[in-house]
């Protein structure tokens, strides 16, 4: 209401609301004024106060009919401060305001406004002038002069509705002149100050006529509640002659363009009704003005030179900029005309106002900027896929001269499985959407792949329909994103327990292991006070720290038992937020430990001894140099497989590997192990063909002290010592039938017994197995079980071959070059691509195993900086052929037989040691001598 309150503080008219009690809660200043009240006097008052005619139920009554949607209009009289009565005429109408319902009643005090009516009547007596007052509150115009007869209003009444009056201007005003009007009001309400304009007035059968109109506002507090003014007679055409100049004058003062005719010495002659519309002048204002008030770049020196022009040429067309009354700047398109008019040089200028086209082209070339010169690769491609268009950005990022752009497609250069789906019939789906989002690569000029995220638009232009591509290069983020990936996964593999804490001391994260060791569920902890775990915590010593420290204390689980912990607490800050990391280690079974040192340690000298052996087979394994990093390849099925691999690995699932002999399947075992939970337990590995049949069980399960001849003491077999771990089965299909069955139930049921041992023994290993056999075709064959192999085919993986990846043959040769140039000393500058190629076509029977050889000896045969594969793989080929004069094709147990006799001779005929046959092979010893064994190589063979 207090809005309200200065709203209409402004009216001459009184204004009032009342509640539907009766209850005052609003009179504007003129009320007050007029009935001799003070602010305060009548807040809170009953209507009645003012108005003695009214009772209780007479307001009832009348409140029901304004709640109708009546306007109820009474001639009364309203009681002043000292008692007298004033005549008045109300206008009560029903409003809904903020959710309250109000009577608002219009109070008009008669003796005021019949003395501004003979005001009016008097200025339109004098000068043949028609006075007129527009009430905005009421819609009322009030009328005083002769135009009532013209319009055919009665003379008698003053006071018309404004939709009256309207309907009888429009039998004889033009649409547009009405129009105009309407305009000229509405900017004047708006704005305040004046207007003045000329309409042609039709008479009918007595000709036409320009009537002159007047307006000025009425405004209080920005607020305007009326206007006002006078209608003159300012030309009546009685003679056709006179019509037709008339008529001539009327289309240059009403047509759209800005009519200007300007002296030679830049005096305005004649501007025409637009120009002053739109420049914001009046005529008079402008023909007291010259054109360089006006015009920029019109000058006295510039103005001299455009004359010459247009003497010259008699017509120019040029762009003009001109200033406003306010200021602004308008564009337009000049056709000037030399005319000399009784010894006067004048130029008609008709100017069009181009601005907005002007904005819309600086728009256009700001858009054409702004899209060529964007960070982002933009593309336009036709509906055929063909691309129309490409920015700065794509060409930069691609390698691709403009010239290339119209015969690229879209297709030839994206690469997405879902993009598949979008050819040429199929762009459908686009048109249906409008815009999808994808991830794809792009492929540059030099053939090489960049990740990117696309955005698809669907642009129709006109009768044209094209694909608006907006590509962000993703290079960053997906570097960005596999390292958040591997961090994250570290976290939340890590054993000891690692929290963010803010600066409030809330736990922003914590990481697997704390929630499990503090048994808490998923998101219970998020959130809480640290204090909750860490009670003893020195809230003030943690906030003043700014370097790392170390300490131990104890954390409360949720069951409220005390762990004895060791505490890493180092500070960050991020984004201008303090947080601090606490790596928490579980030191329960070291402070056991410490109480049981003295015991401990004797048992570990009398056991130390007897677990040499193991800790030497431990010891090869855990420093084994063969890691996930070790696999190399772009392949994208061999990808794939690396993909299984890294779905598997978190699981406790047996995974069986088969693939060729030298396929690599071991490293894909390690890689299994490497990114399982396991990966700080030991990693076994067994090569089931490598162990003599009498000794694999011992080997596997382990035996007693005297479980045969030779059995001095207890061993643990490698299944005990993988317990917790991982143990890798290597050549699985050459196990033999009676320890299958012992194998199966350790897979079953985690349980076996040492040979010789009557003790059953639990284990929790992590099994996983390799072939190059065919197990399905031996379990056909009765060769090998068939549960066992259902057991052990649980997540099968398919290692493929060398030759079904042989993009990766460059990748390796690099590899194994540059491990081999550290073990030989040599540094590579030069790779033949011809000898590369020459490879690729080889399809590598002994697979990744044999290009290794062939590199290592290229190795040996290198000068000067240059990889002689040619020779090395000369030599394979000679050896083939050989081979093959003598025998045909060789087995693969001849070809095993021959490869190991030919380093047994470049070894000196050593067999194991730093410089023996088993070192150059990268073979354990005792694995190169069983193999020796089982293909038949005896002493005499190599001596």
């Amino acid at each position: 209401m207090q809005v309200l309150e200065g709203a209409f503080d402004g009216f001459r008219d009184g204004v009032l609301f009342a509640n539907e009690s009766g209850e005052i809660h609003l009179a504007n200043d003129a009320l007050l004024q007029k009935l001799g009240y003070q602010p305060d006097d009548l807040s809170e008052s009953l209507i009645f106060t003012v108005n003695p005619h009214l009772t209780l139920l007479s307001w009832k009554k009348l409140w029901k009919n304004i709640q109708s949607g009546e306007s109820l209009v009474e001639d009364i009289e309203y009681m002043h401060s000292e008692g007298a009565l004033v005549p008045v005429k109300t206008t009560t109408r029903y409003q809904e305001i903020g959710g309250s319902t109000w009577a608002m009643i219009n109070i008009e005090f008669l003796l005021d406004s019949q003395r501004y009516l003979h005001l009016l009547r008097a200025t339109a007596e004098t000068g043949n002038i028609c006075s007129w007052e527009l009430d905005l509150t009421r819609q009322e115009l009030l009328l005083i002069g002769e135009l009532k007869d013209l319009l055919g209003l009665p003379y008698e009444q003053n006071t018309f509705p404004i939709k009256e009056v309207k309907a009888a201007f429009a039998d004889h005003i033009s649409f547009e002149d009405i129009k105009k009007v309407q305009g000229l009001a509405g900017k004047l309400i708006g704005e305040g100050e004046s207007f003045e304009t000329i309409v042609l007035f039709n008479h009918a059968d007595d000709g036409f006529e320009r009537l002159h109109i007047s307006a000025k506002a009425f405004r209080t507090d920005n607020f305007t509640s009326k206007l006002y003014g006078t209608i003159s007679r300012a030309f009546k055409a009685d003679s056709n002659t006179e019509e037709e100049s008339y008529l001539s004058q009327f289309s240059l003062d009403h047509v759209s363009d800005l009519v200007f005719w300007v002296k030679n010495d830049g005096t305005i002659s004649y501007v025409n009704q637009s120009t002053c519309d739109r420049l914001g002048y009046t005529r008079k204002e402008l023909l007291e003005l010259k054109t360089s008030q006006i015009t920029t770049g019109l000058e006295n020196s510039n103005r001299d030179i455009f004359w010459d022009k247009l003497r010259a040429k008699k017509h120019i067309e040029g762009k003009f900029n001109l200033r406003t009354k306010s200021g602004e700047v308008v564009t337009v398109l000049s056709s000037n005309n030399y005319l000399l008019y009784e010894g006067v040089e004048y130029n008609c200028a008709f100017s069009k106002d181009i601005t907005a086209q002007e904005q819309e082209n600086d728009q256009l070339k700001l858009t054409q900027f702004s899209i060529e010169h964007s960070h982002e690769m933009i593309l336009w491609v036709q509906y055929n896929g063909t691309v129309f268009y490409a920015n700065e950005a794509f060409r930069k990022k691609t390698k691709y001269d403009k010239e290339d752009i119209p015969q690229l497609n879209i297709l030839s250069i994206l690469e997405n499985d879902e993009l598949s789906g979008l050819k040429v019939d199929n762009w459908a789906r686009l048109k249906e959407l409008r815009e999808f989002e994808m991830e794809a690569e792009l492929w540059s000029k030099d053939d090489r792949p960049m990740p990117i995220y696309c955005t698809f638009n669907h642009i129709q232009y006109g009768t044209k329909a094209f694909i608006c591509i907006y590509m962000r290069d993703w290079s960053r983020k997906k570097k960005r994103d596999v390292q958040l990936f591997l961090a994250q996964n570290a976290l939340d593999s890590a054993r000891d327990m690692i929290f963010w804490i803010d600066e409030n001391l809330k736990i922003a994260y914590k990481n697997e292991a704390a929630r499990s060791k503090l048994g808490y569920r998923k998101g219970e902890l998020k959130g809480e006070d640290i204090t909750k775990i860490y009670p003893g915590i020195n809230l003030e010593k943690i906030l003043a720290k700014e370097s790392a420290e170390q300490f131990e204390t104890e954390f409360r689980s949720k069951s409220g038992k005390a762990i004895p912990v060791e505490i890493s607490i180092s500070p960050a800050h991020f984004k201008g937020n303090r947080y601090s990391c606490m790596i928490v280690r579980d030191i329960q079974e070291r402070k056991k430990n410490q109480q049981q040192l003295v015991e401990r340690k004797r048992k570990i000298e009398e056991l130390s001894l007897k677990l040499k052996d193991e800790n030497v087979l431990l010891r090869e394994e855990i420093y084994s140099n063969y890691n996930f990093n070790n696999i190399i390849t772009k392949n994208k099925n061999y990808r794939n497989v690396l993909g299984q691999i890294a779905q598997v690995a978190d699981s406790n699932a047996t995974v069986l590997i088969q693939g060729e002999t030298g396929t690599g399947k071991e490293l894909l075992a390690r890689a299994i192990y490497s990114l399982s939970d396991r990966e700080d337990r030991p990693f076994i590995k067994v090569n089931c063909a490598a162990l003599p049949e009498n000794l694999i069980e011992s080997e596997l399960f382990g035996h007693e002290k005297g479980a045969f001849t030779g059995a001095v003491q207890q061993k643990k077999g490698r299944f005990e010592l993988a317990d917790k771990g991982t143990i890798f089965l290597d050549e699985i299909g050459e196990l033999p039938l009676d320890l299958q069955a012992k194998l199966l139930r350790v897979l079953q049921e985690g349980e076996f017994e040492r040979l010789g041992g009557t003790n059953t023994l639990t284990v929790d290993v992590r099994i996983v197995a390799a072939t190059n056999r065919n197990l399905e075709e031996m379990v056909e064959k009765g060769t090998f079980r068939e549960d066992l192999f259902y057991r052990l085919n649980v997540f099968p993986i398919a290692n493929p071959p060398l030759r079904e990846r042989k993009e990766d043959i460059p990748l390796l040769i690099k590899h194994f070059t540059q491990k081999y140039g550290k073990r030989m000393g040599k540094k590579i500058d030069k790779i033949s691509q011809a000898d590369i190629a020459e490879l690729e076509k080889y399809d590598f029977p002994g697979n990744i195993r044999e290009l290794e050889n062939m590199v290592e000896r290229a190795m040996i045969l290198a000068k000067d900086g240059m990889l002689n594969l040619k020779a090395s793989f000369d030599l394979v080929r000679e050896s083939h052929r050989k081979g093959k004069d003598k025998k045909g094709f060789l087995s693969f147990e001849e070809m095993q037989k021959e490869h190991i006799l030919e380093a047994l001779k470049k070894c000196n005929m050593r067999v194991t040691g730093p410089k023996g046959a088993a070192r150059l092979l990268e073979l354990n010893d005792r694995t190169l001598m069983s193999k020796m064994r089982k293909l038949g190589i005896k002493r005499e063979d190599y001596l």
